[in-house]
């Protein structure tokens, strides 16, 4: 008897069991909590003393203050999930790793975490790798869905002049950045590529030189019509497995296309050669009213020196003409040299 109540007496007053009698045992609860950074501190402390079953509680309470900063609420995730995982069901520990992982994707455990911690947060990252890959598949298929591409290929195209390409696109979200045309001959393995240049008025614009489409049989031009923003490609026509196909009738590359010299410059040397003979018929004419007022005053009685000053003007004038002659004469050569050579119209 006497032992029984000596355990009955333990009982009521064992502080692991304390409370008033009849009462149930008082479940185990947090410390105090005083600020947010603060109790983090304890948390961090709790998880190094391996007081696994006091950090998942703490945790729990910290994650509904809303004093904590990104960074510290993101610590409290990686805590009570490696909490979890030691002395809870692993699927418990998921739903903190996994809140942890939306909130920041690239995040990672330290190299020092235990594997059967490790193991866990690395299921929930290959899930959520997944899930990403998933959602931004929709979202960019609903992308390439809103985009609508026209224009049409350069109609009877001959070989050896420029194929022009010119396309619209819709596309009300602003994502399309560039604007590309792959093409090659039917048979060749490579593509090139020609980047099309959007204009004021929204057209993206390119053109193919009439030195690749010249052919003496014709041949078939395959191509790829590519839009893509900063992620890669997003709405295309034709593909590389089953690209368009353009018929180039025969045709070779029109003499002129060989002409090398912009008609700016063949313009510009006849206006130099225009402006020279100018000149030089300028200086002449002064040259020869020199010349006669010399003879003037030389029937005159004037001084030896007013005679020897319009003799020199008059040699000044002589000289200038002379040289701005020469000068026009050689611009005037070099203006028919580029005659034959200057493209006059373009393509």
């Amino acid at each position: 008897m006497g032992a029984r109540l000596f355990v009955v007496v333990m009982l009521l007053t064992s502080p692991a069991l304390g409370g008033k009698k009849g009462s149930a045992p008082a479940a185990a609860q947090p410390p105090a909590i005083t600020n947010g950074p603060q109790a983090l501190a304890q948390l961090q402390e709790l998880y190094r003393s391996l007081e696994y079953d006091q950090v998942i509680p703490l945790a729990e309470a910290l994650l509904a203050r809303d004093d904590l900063s990104q960074e510290q609420r993101l610590e409290v995730y990686r805590l009570q999930g490696s909490a979890r995982a030691i002395v809870e069901d692993p699927v418990d520990a998921e739903r903190p790793f996994r809140l942890l992982l939306r909130a920041r994707p690239d995040y990672d455990l330290p190299a020092d975490t235990p594997p059967k911690i490790l193991a866990v947060f690395r299921k929930v990252q290959t899930e959520e790798k997944a899930l990403a890959n998933q959602l931004r598949d929709v979202e960019r298929a609903r992308l390439i869905a809103n985009l609508r591409l026209t224009g049409e290929p350069p109609r009877e195209p001959q070989g050896g002049r420029p194929l022009r390409f010119s396309y619209r696109v819709r596309d009300t979200a602003g994502v399309v950045e560039t604007m590309r045309l792959q093409y090659r001959r039917a048979g060749q393995k490579a593509f090139s590529s020609l980047a099309l240049e959007r204009g004021d008025d929204g057209a993206w614009r390119g053109v193919i030189p009439g030195e690749f489409t010249a052919d003496e049989r014709g041949f078939t031009l395959e191509y790829v019509v590519e839009t893509a923003d900063r992620d890669g490609v997003l709405l295309t026509e034709g593909s590389a497995a089953a690209p368009r196909a353009l018929a180039i009738a025969a045709g070779q590359v029109p003499t002129t296309a060989f002409k090398p010299v912009p008609r700016a410059v063949f313009f510009t040397s006849a206006g130099v050669t225009a402006a020279l003979g100018l000149a030089a018929g300028a200086t002449g004419l002064a040259f020869h009213g020199t010349q006669a007022a010399y003879r003037q005053r030389a029937a005159l009685d004037v001084t030896a020196l007013e005679l020897e000053q319009l003799a020199s003007r008059g040699e000044a004038f002589a000289l200038a003409t002379n040289v701005l002659l020469v000068s026009a004469a050689v611009t005037l050569v070099a203006t028919l040299v580029l005659w034959p050579l200057t493209r006059f119209f373009d393509d």
